[in-house]
Order: C-alpha cells, then structure tokens, then sequence
C-alpha cells in the first residue's frame, strides 16, 4: 500500500507477492500478522477476498491483547484500513 518504486525498487503488487510468499508466522497470530494477511489478500485477490480477512485484524487490534509496542508501530495502519 505504502511502497514506491522509486525508493525500494518494487511496487505493491510484488511486496504482497513477498509477503504471501514468506514462511507463515510462528502462533499466537497477533494482530499485525493479521493485518498483513489481510493486506496482502486484498492487494493480490481484490477486496471480496481481503475484506473478510482484515475483519479478525480490525478486531484484534481494537482487543485487550493489543502490546503497547504493537499499538504505537501498527495502529495507524490498521485504522486506514477501516
């Protein structure tokens, strides 16, 4: 969403190709992992298939879970998203 060619050389269609490529996250998911599946999703299958998936990240990042860490690097991400 975020990428531009002129700085890192890719754009966003091959930064969520990277993404969806790379190996699957270690358990518990927290919520940025969500976020990014659902990003990807959206970017590389349209919103019909990346809606669904941003909704648990929605959820997640609005939860009792949510670090202060991950919070403070991710929730503006995440609020564009809605």
């Amino acid at each position: 969403m975020f990428t531009t060619p002129i700085v890192t050389g890719i754009g966003q269609l091959e930064a969520a190709d990277a993404a969806r490529s790379a190996p699957p996250a270690a358990e518990p998911l927290r919520p940025s992992d969500l976020l990014l599946d659902g990003m990807t999703t959206m970017i590389l299958d349209g919103a019909a298939a990346g809606v669904p998936r941003l909704r648990p990240a929605l959820k997640a990042f609005r939860g009792p879970g949510l670090s202060e860490d991950e919070g403070l690097r991710r929730l503006w991400l995440a609020t564009l998203m809605e």
